[in-house]
């Protein structure tokens, strides 16, 4: 199975849900995912949604679904949860899993925020963690009642060392992992190791390359042409053989002051071997360009399409 992400599909914003479907089957793709469930019906009508994946099935492509963002402390990454849930994020994300799991569209993954959410000074990142913990954990009875999980997603501003942290806490029989190694430098982790920590718990597994230059006093990560990055594909998907395999690209050169004694400080579990591959690999490279067009993100998909099936 060589699935892709919506957002990227060149062309798919801009088509319905029965466009999409066939612009995957087009392009090449056996699974898509939507960014949400509504996406498939509007009303979270479980007979359309059964009919949207029967449609997919036809054209040969397995449907799925994200969750969207789950931080009950900040509504604003959460809007869409919120509202299947009444105004109540933590009920909203139980209704979408169950919406899920009866239809047929699996484990919905989500993201807890982005890398502004952990450095607000307003609201600390503890506080937003421990508010994702204790939602997960009130709805894990009702999780394991469906018979299903949801997913966490190894996004740029959350350690693999705090997954970790959550997924104890409420139970590995009910959060997984949608692991998305490109961003795992964002938080100084090496991405091989990052996998192999995680591994136990990945379900999904979503690829793309990236790049680690010198940009003046920080490391910034830029995207990369599958196989010219500086991310070890083959050793983490031999780490994880049955998660999913999902095509995503990414945009954001995100940029990491790892010089910075302070910066450094404010980031838990960074290992010296991990720091050594992140800033060592960047003080090879220097100043040189990116890889690739930065702008053009979808020109990746083709060769990454390519890349991810001769690897089945």
């Amino acid at each position: 199975m060589v699935g892709i992400l919506k957002g990227s599909l060149i062309g798919a914003e801009t088509v319905d849900f029965e466009g999409a479907i066939e612009l995957a089957a087009a392009t090449g793709f056996d699974a898509f995912m939507v960014n949400n469930v509504y996406e498939i019906s509007h009303d979270l009508d479980e007979g359309a949604i059964r009919a949207g994946r029967q449609l997919a099935l036809e054209k040969g492509v397995r449907l799925a679904a994200g969750l969207g963002g789950f931080n009950p402390l900040r509504h604003e990454r959460c809007a869409l949860v919120a509202q299947a849930g009444n105004g109540d994020p933590v009920q909203g994300a139980l209704k979408l899993a169950g919406v899920a799991a009866r239809c047929g569209l699996g484990e919905l993954f989500f993201s807890v925020g982005m890398i502004p959410d952990r450095e607000d000074p307003e609201l600390t990142w503890a506080a937003q963690l421990e508010a994702v913990r204790a939602g997960l954990v009130a709805i894990a009875p009702a999780l394991r009642d469906l018979g299903t999980r949801l997913l966490i997603k190894s996004h740029e501003e959350i350690t693999t060392h705090e997954i970790l942290w959550l997924i104890e806490a409420v139970g590995a029989d009910v959060l997984g992992v949608a692991h998305d190694p490109v961003n795992v430098v964002c938080r100084i982790e090496e991405p091989v190791a990052a996998t192999r920590r995680l591994a136990p718990y990945i379900r999904q597994i979503h690829i793309d390359d990236a790049s680690l230059h010198l940009d003046g006093q920080e490391v910034r990560r830029y995207l990369a042409p599958i196989g010219q990055g500086d991310l070890d594909w083959p050793a983490m998907l031999a780490l994880v053989p049955e998660a999913s395999r999902w095509v995503e690209i990414h945009r954001g050169q995100f940029a990491m002051a790892c010089f910075d004694r302070d910066w450094m400080a404010q980031q838990p579990g960074v290992s010296v071997d991990e720091y050594c591959f992140v800033a060592g690999t960047a003080v090879r490279r220097g100043a040189e360009p990116a890889l690739c067009d930065q702008l053009a993100p979808y020109a990746r998909v083709p060769a990454l399409r390519d890349w991810v099936s001769a690897q089945a």
